[in-house]
This record gives structure tokens, C-alpha cells and sequence, in this order.
């Protein structure tokens, strides 16, 4: 099953839940520009985390989804992602993320 989740903030979340996935994976996108997600209704994102969970580990996905979700409440990584100038500089950015422990 597919499911797009869009934020305010201009953060997207589409993710699967894939029976064939091992652990959790994700890629990253980011837009020059923010861009309408989804229906004509849906808000305008520029970072974009396409997600692949495994179908067995619910717990982890809700976790890297609620730690994700909290970037749109740190407008100074937001910003770090907007001006990292190569996949380097923007992996550093994502290293530095904390994950909430369960």
C-alpha cells in the first residue's frame, strides 16, 4: 500500500509498507522550488522522504515518521537542507538528526 503524508511545514512522507523490505530505507528529494504534493488541495513541499518500511516492524516506521515529522519544527535545518550545495553536505544535515528512542 501506498500513502502520501504532506506537512505544512514542506515536508512529504509518501511511504510503503513492502512485505519484501528488510529493514527500514529511505531516499530523499528535495525541490528547488516548493511543489503542490498530490490533489490540486494538497500544500506545496520541497523536501520530499520517500520511505520503505518492512510490513512486520510498525513500531519503527511510527518512530522514523514522528522523527522526520519534527524537522518541520526546526527551521534551522530546514534551512541547513535548503543550502547544502551537494548529497554530502545534505547527508551531514540528516546525520545530526536525532531519532527519539521508544
Amino acid at each position: 500500500m501506498l500513502t502520501n503524508s504532506a506537512l505544512d511545514c514542506g515536508l512529504a512522507f509518501p511511504h510503503a509498507r513492502l512485505s519484501g523490505a528488510k529493514r527500514l530505507q529511505f531516499a530523499f528529494g528535495r525541490t528547488p522550488a516548493p511543489i503542490v504534493w498530490g490533489p490540486k488541495s494538497s500544500r506545496p513541499v520541497q523536501f520530499i522522504f520517500l520511505l520503505a518500511v518492512p510490513a512486520t516492524d510498525a513500531a519503527g516506521y511510527l518512530q522514523l515518521l514522528a522523527s522526520l515529522a519534527r524537522l518541520g519544527q526546526q527551521p534551522g535545518v530546514l534551512a541547513q537542507l535548503r543550502a547544502a550545495e551537494n548529497a554530502e553536505a545534505i547527508l551531514t544535515v540528516l546525520g545530526n538528526i536525532r531519532m527519539r528512542q521508544a
